[in-house]
């Protein structure tokens, strides 16, 4: 994972100040960093919102992920879903945007 040694050294930041925000300590962190171990999901999210980048650039990916349904079901559900969940997700979220639009109107 050599990106998290780019990202951590581009912050100018040490492994004990990197883990100590991330509240693990500084060897877990080294084992992320030098690949001896891989992160679990939630802390790729975690890693992923204190250095402000994607998970695929922490996970040294040459391919960023462009497709924005990909990048949803990542953000929603941690990784790629079923097409099924996918479609009731999308469903449901009409849903609330069109219950929203009309209590919006019945507020006027």
């Amino acid at each position: 994972m050599s990106a998290l040694l780019t990202l951590r050294n581009n912050k100018n930041l040490t492994q004990q100040q990197v883990a100590d925000q991330l509240g693990i300590s500084r060897q877990a962190y080294a084992n992320y960093e030098t690949g001896k171990r891989q992160p679990d999901p939630e802390m790729l999210m975690k890693l992923s919102k204190f250095f402000e980048v994607s998970i695929d650039i922490i996970l040294d990916n040459p391919h960023s992920i462009q497709d924005p349904e990909v990048i949803a079901q990542i953000a929603l559900f941690g990784g790629k879903v079923s097409p099924e969940l996918w479609q009731k997700a999308k469903e449901y979220a009409q849903f609330l945007a069109t219950f929203k639009m009309n209590n919006e109107g019945e507020k006027k």
